[in-house]
């Protein structure tokens, strides 16, 4: 094994300001730092996978949504997350979608956001966890709490 970098990272535990649910695209990757600073979360248990929420709202996989919940639930029990904030975004390719208006799209995804904020509030109550969650959508000039 060769060190390729040198970097102390701290052995203390952490308690986490939220687990973060994020599209793994980059084009909104700014956007996610630009959150983080302004909401001030230090510690943040970050998931970041294709289509962000989608995997809650649309039940296609159920072993990849089963994944992403213990996720959610490892975060909540190993370091005592105090929210979960789940993110869509405009224009998304891991929904194949395409629409006729603008409105038309965010009435999509806000319904996305809702459907998969029951399934998580639904996850997290049959473990006995109950923790705010909150929902964003990310457009491409700039982020809405829905």
């Amino acid at each position: 094994m060769r060190q390729i970098i040198k970097h102390q990272s701290s052995y203390d535990h952490y308690e986490s300001d939220a687990c973060i649910v994020w599209c793994f695209d980059a084009r909104f990757s700014a956007l996610l730092e630009k959150f983080i600073a302004e909401k001030e979360l230090r510690n943040i248990d970050l998931i970041k996978i294709a289509g962000g929420a989608r995997v809650f709202a649309t039940h296609e996989i159920e072993a990849e949504e089963d994944y992403f919940r213990g996720q959610i639930e490892k975060s909540v029990k190993l370091h005592h997350t105090r929210k979960v904030i789940l993110m869509v975004h405009q224009n998304c390719g891991a929904y194949g979608k395409t629409f006729d208006d603008t409105a038309s799209e965010e009435n999509f995804y806000k319904t996305e956001l809702e459907n998969a904020k029951k399934s998580v509030e639904a996850f997290l109550r049959s473990k006995n966890l109950q923790i705010p969650i909150e929902t964003y959508y990310a457009t491409f000039d700039g982020l809405y709490q829905v």
